[in-house]
């Protein structure tokens, strides 16, 4: 997350190969099947705001780099399956709960504060264990 301007991000990160999206706060590499996303702040998931010190920070080389952890990952693709009726968003949910471990009684909470259908977190949880 950054307020930095896209122009100063992409003259930091595109000698390393990175080719920005059009039209997107993303960089893409050649050399990798993910991309790289810079979003403007407050770190947020549906309504829920993650404070500084409770986002997750991995210190590397370069400086502290925050990361989302993949319970927020998976909070942010239910807000996105949630907001804009997105598939695509619950299925990435169902991959990323099938491959990492996911706090549920986080997840349970923040569906509760964000007015989630918690039919929706309890489906998630079935399709990912059945996986």
């Amino acid at each position: 997350m950054t307020s930095e301007r896209l122009s100063v991000i992409a003259a930091a990160i595109q000698p390393l190969g990175f080719a920005c999206t059009p039209g997107a706060r993303q960089f893409e590499h050649p050399e990798s099947d993910y991309y790289v996303e810079f979003p403007s702040g407050p770190l947020a998931f549906g309504q829920t705001v993650v404070r500084d010190e409770d986002a997750c920070t991995v210190e590397t080389p370069f400086g502290p780099l925050r990361v989302v952890t993949p319970t927020q990952c998976v909070m942010d693709r239910l807000a996105a399956y949630v907001h804009w009726r997105d598939n695509p968003s619950f299925d990435q949910a169902i991959m990323v709960a099938r491959r990492q471990p996911i706090d549920w009684n986080a997840l349970d909470a923040w569906a509760r504060g964000d007015e989630v259908d918690p039919d929706i977190v309890g489906r998630l949880k079935r399709l990912a264990e059945a996986g």
